[in-house]
């Protein structure tokens, strides 16, 4: 399952402003997106493969038996936000949990920011793709590569998006150890380009902000990458956090 308490300064700092902020917990793809797009290339439809598992883990099912194990509705994406959001306005009346949320429960996405990290960041651009969101953020992501698949091969970044401001970071350095999975990234914020219905349009050259430090940047119009190194106490291997990531500028 996706694991939230790995991503604590984030949220931390999205929560800081007053902003109503969850770190979810949902039924996930046991498996990380290199090997999720190898499992795919086994299949003669590798394209929708790629979609499937977006599917699945927004919205529950059993789409690839063979390759992944089925995720029951209640633990998808969408069940558990809305399950969280009714319990929050339950628990929490004078919090404001309901203004998200139909009275049955149905999750009013139209005021919902979803960000995700890695695979997550490929279920939140689908996401955004399938719902009008009030925004989305990729971070490290999405990671979708169309193994052994021919150069004009439609993928689900080619679709039109119905939320328009999306944002995506990443690590700059495309080595092993840093961030390798980046040039798939960049085909891919090309391809959410060139669908015209976003923030981003033309021909994407990522801004590198360095270490982020020289001050603000516009992140609705461009994605960005950066620098930055892990620091120790990230999951990305640092020193006493073993190596629960192994590429530095993906975790950091």
């Amino acid at each position: 399952s996706s694991s939230p308490y790995r991503h604590t300064c984030i949220l931390d700092g999205v929560s800081s402003g007053g902003t109503p902020t969850i770190g979810l917990s949902y039924a996930s793809l046991n498996a990380v997106d290199s090997q999720r797009n190898i499992f795919c290339s086994t299949e003669s439809d590798t394209a929708q493969c790629l979609t499937d598992n977006h599917i699945q883990a927004i919205e529950g099912g059993d789409l690839r038996p063979h390759l992944w194990d089925s995720t029951d509705p209640r633990d998808s994406i969408k069940g558990r936000i809305e399950r969280l959001v009714m319990y929050l306005h339950k628990t929490y009346p004078t919090e404001g949990w309901d203004r998200f949320c139909e009275k049955d429960g149905t999750p009013i996405w139209s005021k919902m920011v979803v960000m995700g990290h890695s695979q997550g960041s490929g279920h939140a651009g689908y996401l955004a793709q399938m719902d009008k969101l009030a925004g989305a953020g990729l971070l490290s992501g999405p990671q979708d590569e169309c193994i052994g698949c021919a150069p004009d091969t439609h993928l689900w970044v080619d679709d039109p998006f119905k939320t328009y401001a999306i944002t995506a970071m990443a690590g700059a350095d495309a080595s092993d150890t840093f961030e390798p999975a980046l040039p798939s990234m960049i085909d891919n914020w090309q391809r959410m380009a060139d669908t015209g219905t976003i923030s981003w349009s033309g021909d994407i050259t990522p801004l590198n902000i360095g270490f982020g430090v020289e001050g603000h940047y516009d992140v609705c119009n461009n994605p960005i990458v950066s620098s930055l190194e892990a620091a120790g106490k990230s999951t990305s291997g640092g020193p006493g956090m073993g190596t629960q990531c192994g590429r530095a500028g993906h975790c950091s």
